[in-house]
């Protein structure tokens, strides 16, 4: 080939097609990329008034390390000093408290999941289709990625929440039933909420 027809190809072929060029999109994509945060145990605005209600014991640390131990020391201390019935009344309260996030956790995991299944099975227009607007497309495209991207950090603070609140009723009930207190309502959920025990 001749160099005419090489430069000629080298610049018709660089000009986009359909407004911006991959190249240009995969650059601009990459650019404004935040960086992943890690996922973290929430407790967001739907839980959080769960969790408003006065009880005597401490709340579940929901960044760091465990602090089982101290509910379940402050738990000792409240049975010593109040009745049978009190005890337990403070203690459903608390366990109620948990189970309702736990729960809310679940079916927002399921959620979660449901909406990506749907994405993964969308029939998406082709950009090679003489119908579809490029632009249109890919703006589309980007939201996908942005969606898909926000629930898998939903899906993985929600399972971080609830391997927490079921390792904190475990430690609780297990110290329970040591002490000869066995409460037939003290059910923990099982990760698929299908079921509990």
């Amino acid at each position: 080939m001749n160099r005419t027809v090489c430069v000629f190809l080298l610049v018709f072929c660089s000009i986009p097609f359909f407004g911006q060029s991959l190249g240009d999109v995969a650059r601009e994509n990459r650019n404004n990329k935040q960086p992943s945060a890690k996922a973290k145990v929430v407790v967001d605005d739907e839980s959080a008034p769960i969790l408003s209600g006065k009880s005597p014991f401490p709340n579940m640390a929901t960044e760091g390390l465990d602090n089982t131990d101290e509910i379940i020391q402050a738990m000792e201390v409240h049975r010593a000093h109040h009745s049978a019935e009190e005890f337990e009344k403070a203690l459903r309260s608390w366990y109620e408290n948990y189970d309702a996030i736990m729960d809310n956790s679940l079916r927002e995991q399921r959620e979660a999941k449901d909406r990506r299944i749907d994405r993964m099975r969308g029939t998406e227009p082709s950009p090679l289709d003489r119908n579809v607007d490029y632009k249109e497309y890919e703006m589309r495209r980007r939201q996908e990625v942005r969606n898909d991207d926000e629930d898998r950090k939903r899906i993985e603070a929600d399972g971080l929440l609830t391997a927490r609140i079921q390792q904190m009723f475990m430690k609780v009930r297990s110290n329970l039933m040591g002490k000869g207190l066995r409460y037939d309502w003290f059910k923990i959920r099982f990760g698929n909420n299908n079921g509990s025990y």
